[in-house]
């Protein structure tokens, strides 16, 4: 019986770490992440890219709902594609993404960079009547030297949002 109980809770866990639209880890799933980096020592070398979808709230108004829940749904899927090679991505809430590099340098954030934005291109070019358009930020903590995660993700953030 115990390890029928254990089994559902963990499956709980899972399904509360988990975005419901988009199948990507949420904020909640995310924080299991953040929680791996406990030191100054374990961040040294990551990188934070934090992106958003600058046009969903106009797609929300002008197209409904259901266009905008498919844009999202469309982008978390591009993202993932190209960020599991990188790192991990997960939703940060609404229109709000981020992924976590371990051993993040400008050139390989400029290359995901590129190859996300190549991606967005060609989704772009079959939805030109809804096209995502992004605005993003990233920290390398070898330049930010943040002691905490929270930290790091506080100053992509206002890097993003200035």
């Amino acid at each position: 019986v115990y390890n029928m109980w254990q089994a559902q809770n963990e499956k709980l866990k899972l399904l509360n770490s988990i975005d419901a639209l988009t199948g990507i880890p949420n904020r909640h799933g995310l924080d299991v992440v953040f929680e791996t980096y406990d030191s100054p020592e374990s961040l040294a070398h990551v990188a934070c890219y934090m992106v958003t979808i600058t046009n969903l709230k106009e797609i929300n108004q002008t197209m409904g709902h259901v266009v905008g829940d498919q844009m999202l749904k469309d982008f978390s899927g591009i993202l993932e594609s190209v960020g599991d090679a990188f790192g991990v991505v997960g939703r940060n809430g609404g229109n709000e993404f981020l992924m976590i590099v371990n051993h993040g340098s400008h050139d390989t954030m400029e290359y995901f960079i590129e190859s996300l934005n190549q991606q967005l291109k060609e989704y772009n070019e079959e939805h030109s009547n809804a096209p995502i358009q992004i605005q993003y930020a990233y920290i390398l903590n070898e330049e930010a030297h943040a002691e905490y995660f929270s930290t790091l993700l506080t100053e992509t953030y206002n890097k993003l949002h200035p």
